[in-house]
């Protein structure tokens, strides 16, 4: 691994791994080739400053709570794919699933009144039988 950063590998992911991880770390490598800000995310009108921690909508300042916003960087980093009910908790409230836990839910339907509600075209969507996503287009 030393050697292989020193001859001038730009990362190294060892086995056995999760395929999240390996997505997030080729999207981290594509948005340098792109000289694109590894510290905002932009994903149609929303706008999310991940050193900030603030989030905007149309220009709108959206206040979240922590789980808030990392329930909706999530989503968007992993946008116009379905993620499940146990990614979600595995990956924003690092715990094992519990099925008979509506916690998800719950934040969700919070995160859809601040990010949803006000706005023309609903972002994010319950995918039934499977779990969420948040579809359009991803700007950066």
């Amino acid at each position: 691994m030393i050697r292989g950063l020193d001859y001038g590998a730009i990362d190294y992911l060892r086995k056995p791994f999760e395929l999240d991880e390996l997505l997030a770390r080729v999207r981290t490598v594509r948005r340098r080739a792109l000289g694109q800000s590894a510290t905002k995310l932009q994903f149609e009108d929303v706008e999310i400053d991940l050193l900030s921690r603030e989030v905007s909508r149309a220009g709108k300042s959206i206040p979240l709570s922590n789980r808030e916003f990392a329930l909706l960087e999530y989503l968007i980093s992993n946008a116009n794919r379905v993620v499940t009910k146990t990614q979600i908790l595995e990956k924003v409230w690092d715990m094992n699933f519990d099925p008979g836990s509506n916690v998800i839910e719950v934040h969700l339907s919070q995160l859809r009144k601040k990010i949803d509600r006000d706005f023309d075209v609903p972002l994010i969507q319950t995918v039934v039988g499977r779990g969420y996503t948040i579809k359009g287009k991803r700007l950066k």
